[in-house]
């Protein structure tokens, strides 16, 4: 009861200090132990709750430098003696956390400078450590160690260490006496803190600068951050002249990566929002005055958002020459978010999930709950069910935890379809109406598109055909709110809702532009719509040409379109008097609706085999079935040989959790040892279809 009262106190909004801050009452009750020991030994304490990473040595010489006379390690036996600390050789590890809390808000102002004073000096050959105890060393300003955190925090920002960066760039700027200076750090901090998905504390930290004191690139920076803390509808056109603007100023003021930054923002304004056509040609001939090399990921993901029929091509190309850092979760983000919107699923997925690992690695908590949420969409056409399932649960939970409303809305929509693919129509109804629900959703056509999608897939599951094609048709309406350039990959959709609706012909008109679009952006997604469409709209005595040229064509690759193709051929064989020949297709979509883990589609394959003179045994529920999606996750990393240690820290789970679950998991697949895990995955996966190519 204690604890919470005390961190809502905290001004640290966001994240959970390193030293906790207690209440009186807490203080006392851990800190009345150490108030009995010598003077030096509550030092060397001292001296450990202020750097709790020091050895035993550096300790010792810390507290000597404030006793003024050297410090032996027997000094630290009353303190063992206490029940304080653990008796080890190494280092000084207190029994219990808080009681490292405890001796450092017992300690006086002028008693923790001249600690962290003597641990500075101790670790000057430790750059990244000296800075922080100079700077908790210091009283009042000092532009000397502003400039020593503002190092730190870039150093920190190469590696991955966004959050230090943060709070090195929040310290420096208390530190120096420069106002302009200050409010340079703030907004370099807030920036950081918006990666981070941290849009709360990023507000704070830019209501702390002072706009009197902003030049041409802080001002572009506040633009920036702004897109985080308060990005106001995402139609608003004049907010996007604005990042045009604060774009501009960054390129002449030397800042290019804020530039580009800004411009990516622009961008992706205009295609979730989809833009007019001459704000979006403004957008991607803004790149030209940056000089940036053709194959730079950053050029190849604004262009391509904002005019993807005009520079998608190009884009691809360029992506499947250049050899991209891998460990730079941005770089990834940036090519996998644009093969996933130009049509190119597999090389997405590929980008996506090295982003998502370095986000892992990186404790982006918020950048891996975007990536998750994006990166799985395109997975639900490749086939790759259980994975979404998994990593979608994940995203959304991630994103709550992190404030990121928006992306779990995401990730809820991708639920959603998974629902509605599988025939789960009424569950499939439930997520997608929650989803539109969300105010996080105004505007978003591209997700407002992928919510009717849902919706349109559910009612043809059950059987709803008419309704089903009213939702499709929707999205070919310019004035609709659902109208966006991702209308095209519900063709497929709304194609088999006329096809059961006799509405062949309007669907035809609908369709009219794909073969164009297909033509000028010919990538994997596109084209099978393309195929898809021709070959379930074509006459019967045309069609069965057309089905083969299909499943020739592309649709090996999508194993929920091949089964609903393969499902189209047998209906169509039934239709020609040809129950025998109906068979084969029908036989072979009930095994893909098997190995995706699609029953009521299954049933259906079944029932129509059935009618066509053969009967088909029942299809038996996988044990991966019965493994909830965090233990599907578990389960998978276990096999790969990661310890529940290593586990945990990927799932940012306890390792003991992590033993739970493979406790529970190991009955449910049937096995008593983890070596058995990788045959047992192996063996209850049903294979899809060979033939789905893999982006390297």
């Amino acid at each position: 009861m204690e604890l919470p009262r005390a961190l809502a106190d905290d001004d640290r909004a966001g994240r959970l200090p390193d030293l906790v801050p207690l209440t009186e009452r807490l203080e006392q009750a851990f800190s009345a132990r150490a108030t009995r020991l010598p003077r030096a030994t509550r030092t060397l304490l001292l001296a450990a709750a202020a750097e709790n990473g020091c050895e035993i040595g550096q300790l010792l010489r810390a507290a000597g430098i404030v006793e003024g006379a050297p410090v032996g390690a027997h000094t630290l036996q009353p303190a063992v003696d206490e029940g304080l600390v653990h008796p080890e050789t190494h280092r000084v590890r207190f029994r219990h956390p808080l009681i490292r809390s405890a001796v450092y808000a017992r300690a006086g102002l002028a008693e923790r400078l001249a600690v962290h004073a003597a641990l500075s000096t101790v670790l000057a050959d430790d750059p990244d450590r000296h800075v922080w105890q100079r700077a908790a060393a210091t009283l009042g300003t000092d532009e000397g160690v502003a400039t020593l955190l503002e190092e730190f925090a870039a150093r920190a920002r190469a590696r991955g260490g966004v959050a230090a960066a943060v709070e090195a760039l929040g310290q420096a700027s208390t530190l120096t006496a420069l106002p302009p200076r200050r409010t340079s750090l703030l907004l370099g901090a807030a920036e950081l803190a918006g990666e981070l998905g941290r849009r709360h504390v990023a507000a704070g930290l830019v209501e702390k600068s002072d706009p009197a004191q902003m030049g041409p690139a802080e001002h572009a920076r506040l633009a920036a951050v702004q897109e985080v803390t308060a990005p106001g509808p995402i139609h608003d056109e004049a907010r996007v002249h604005t990042l045009l603007h604060a774009s501009e100023q960054a390129h002449r003021s030397g800042h290019s990566d804020l530039a580009v930054h800004l411009l990516w923002r622009a961008a992706s304004r205009c295609w979730w929002g989809n833009l007019s056509p001459h704000l979006r040609e403004s957008v991607a001939a803004a790149p030209d005055r940056l000089g940036l090399p053709p194959d730079d990921p950053r050029l190849l993901a604004v262009r391509a958002y904002a005019l993807p029929e005009t520079h998608g091509t190009t884009a691809l190309a360029h992506m499947g020459q250049v050899t991209p850092n891998r460990s730079d979760p941005d770089v990834m983000r940036f090519l996998g978010s644009t093969a996933l919107i130009l049509g190119d699923f597999h090389t997405a997925s590929s980008y996506m999930a090295t982003a998502a690992e370095s986000c892992r690695s990186q404790g982006r908590l918020a950048l891996l709950a975007r990536t998750l949420g994006a990166g799985n969409w395109g997975r639900l056409w490749t086939g790759e069910w259980d994975r979404v399932r998994a990593e979608s649960e994940e995203a959304a939970t991630l994103a709550e935890e992190t404030g990121e409303q928006f992306w779990a809305t995401s990730a809820t929509t991708n639920l959603a379809m998974l629902a509605a693919l599988r025939g789960e129509h009424d569950l499939a109804e439930t997520l997608a109406l929650q989803a539109r629900s969300s105010p996080h959703v105004t505007g978003i056509r591209f997700l407002l598109v992928s919510i009717q999608q849902v919706r349109g897939v559910a009612a043809i599951a059950a059987g709803r055909h008419d309704e089903a094609f009213h939702l499709l048709r929707n999205a070919f309406d310019p004035t609709d709110e659902t109208h966006h350039d991702m209308r095209w990959w519900t063709a497929p959709d709304l194609a088999d809702a006329a096809a059961h609706t006799g509405r062949q012909s309007e669907a035809r008109r609908l369709l009219t532009g794909l073969d164009t679009f297909a033509d000028r952006l010919p990538t994997p997604m596109n084209l099978m719509c393309l195929h898809y469409t021709r070959a379930v709209l074509a006459p019967d005595d045309d069609a069965e040409l057309r089905l083969k040229d299909a499943l020739t064509h592309e649709s090996g690759h999508w194993p929920p379109y091949r089964a609903r193709l393969l499902l189209a051929r047998g209906r169509l064989l039934r239709r020609l008097h040809r129950p025998a020949d109906s068979r084969v297709p029908l036989r072979q979509a009930r095994d893909i609706f098997d190995a995706l883990g699609s029953p009521h589609w299954s049933n259906v394959a079944r029932q129509l085999l059935r009618a066509a003179g053969e009967d088909s045994r029942q299809r038996i529920p996988s044990a991966l079935e019965q493994l909830s999606a965090q233990e599907l996750q578990i389960a998978t990393m276990a096999a790969a040989g990661l310890t529940n240690r290593e586990i945990g820290q990927q799932l940012f789970l306890s390792h003991r959790t992590v033993g739970s679950h493979l406790y529970r998991i190991f009955p449910k697949l049937g096995i008593t040892t983890r070596t058995q895990l990788g045959e047992a995955l192996r063996t209850t996966s049903p294979a899809l279809p060979p033939g789905r190519p893999t982006a390297s």
